[in-house]
């Protein structure tokens, strides 16, 4: 039948008929040399894992064989030296095993190094522009930054006191980082010296340019602590036409400072929290996850004033920070539950509401905070419960995010635990700090205006910076 067809069809129809098989097999010779490249690299890689298995076995041979040939050096000749080689041999036993025991430390330590390498080798392309931030020693950021033209502002005591906090995670929360840095930018500012001939506002801002440089290094800025920046930079450039001398500028910049803290932190968290009053009823089952300092304000808050409510903490390792939130609502006597964030399906059919902190808020109505809030947004709809956040004015961003990886921090993490054999095969812990949660997954923004859709993010943050974010402002005098 086909070479009956085959002879039925056009001299034209017989020509497409073999460029299609060309194509084919064109197309079948592709994928096999793409097949054999993959097995190619497959057995490259095997052969580097049993090459670097025998490097390590060998050099334990060897350390073996020279220990040995050093014993059989050592015979005795005489019977003295005899007996004072047997009386020596127990000491040198023991540092012959110390140093056996030291060069197996080291090899199995470049083993898991060489490990650890491989393993972020092949994430590198997903995660290899976000951020991480190692443990910095003071000494470390002295002979770093001690010929630097700031380094009297770099290296202030109260300036470095918190940024190594930040760096150890003393201090956490976005709101107490971008307060204690304030405090010690107002004492840098009294601080601060000028040369003769230098300008005043010129050198200031050129100092806080560095300082914002400076802090990068301990750990990434919030949103709200780029929006303090911004602001302070602001104010300084309304001294480019100021007359008076150097100390009622320092003051009124100061002041500057203080007015910015009362009204975009501190009043804010008043307002949100009198706000929230009024969505806390008697009865409520409130679930709230990892530790918000608005969030935890409102409940202490709400208990003084005679509501009964239960409050179901939900935490994530590795942080953790769910258990200091328990346990400052457990001494304040309000009853609370303690679980993880794999057990909210079940816990969420209990709860009537959500309240959780936010890190910043994007323009396109995306949700900036700790990892895991968008999974629970994502339950919190499938069970129709209402999903909170409160978040200041000032930690609203005019960026726009779709996704977690575009912009985030890393926390790596050593497994240090174990036997011997398991630290043989250690592993990295590859945590992220934040993730997105998107718009629809909202229900409601508290902020110290009131609670407004997500979508109006974006006329909040064209309100507030035409009108320099904390409203007239007036210009120093003496």
């Amino acid at each position: 039948m086909d070479s009956q067809n085959t002879e039925e069809l056009t001299p034209e129809q017989k020509a497409q008929l073999a460029k299609q098989k060309k194509k084919e097999n064109e197309l079948k010779k592709k994928q096999a040399a793409e097949e054999w490249k993959r097995q190619q690299m497959l057995k490259k890689e095997q052969e580097a894992n049993q090459q670097n298995s025998n490097d390590t076995t060998a050099n334990q041979k060897e350390a073996q064989k020279n220990a040995e040939v050093s014993t059989s050096k050592d015979t005795p000749k005489t019977n003295q030296q005899a007996s004072k080689q047997e009386a020596a041999a127990p000491q040198k036993s023991q540092k012959e095993d110390a140093n056996n025991k030291q060069k197996q430390n080291q090899q199995a330590n470049q083993s898991r190094n060489q490990r650890i390498q491989q393993s972020l080798s092949k994430t590198n392309n997903l995660i290899s522009h976000l951020s991480t931030y190692d443990q910095i020693s003071f000494k470390q950021i002295r002979e770093k930054y001690q010929n630097h033209p700031y380094a009297n502002s770099l290296l202030h005591p109260a300036l470095l006191e918190v940024a190594l906090k930040v760096n150890s995670g003393q201090i956490v929360g976005s709101n107490r980082r971008c307060l204690s840095f304030l405090d010690a930018l107002k004492k840098i500012i009294t601080d601060f010296k000028v040369k003769e001939g230098d300008v005043f506002y010129k050198e200031l801002t050129n100092c806080i340019d560095s300082l914002y440089s400076f802090l990068e290094t301990f750990r990434a800025h919030p949103e709200g602590l780029k929006t303090a920046f911004k602001y302070v930079k602001n104010i300084v450039s309304y001294l480019v036409k100021s007359t008076i001398s150097i100390e009622p500028q320092k003051k009124w910049i100061n002041q500057q400072i203080d007015v910015f803290i009362k009204q975009k932190i501190l009043n804010a968290q008043e307002l949100m929290i009198q706000t929230g009053l009024e969505l806390i009823k008697n009865g409520d089952v409130i679930l709230v996850y990892a530790r918000s300092q608005v969030v935890e304000n409102l409940l202490l808050t709400a208990f003084k004033k005679g509501k009964q409510f239960t409050v179901i903490v939900v935490d994530n390792p590795p942080f953790h920070e769910g258990k200091l939130l328990l346990q400052k609502l457990s001494e304040a006597g309000i009853e609370t539950i303690y679980t993880l964030l794999s057990n909210i399906p079940y816990f969420i059919k209990k709860a009537s509401k959500i309240f959780v902190g936010a890190q910043s808020m994007l323009t396109n109505g995306a949700l900036i905070s700790r990892v895991g809030t968008a999974l629970l947004a994502c339950v919190s709809r499938d069970f129709r419960t209402p999903f909170h956040v409160f978040c200041e004015s000032y930690k609203f961003s005019e960026k726009s995010q779709l996704d977690s990886l575009s912009q985030n921090e890393l926390c790596l993490q050593k497994n240090q635990e174990g036997t011997e054999q398991q630290q043989a095969h250690q592993y990295l812990n590859i945590n992220l700090r934040y993730d997105l949660t998107p718009c629809e997954y909202v229900n409601m923004v508290i902020t110290e205006i009131g609670p407004v859709p997500p979508t109006s993010v974006h006329a909040i943050i064209r309100e507030f910076t035409s009108y320099d974010y904390v409203g007239k402002i007036e210009l120093p005098s003496e």
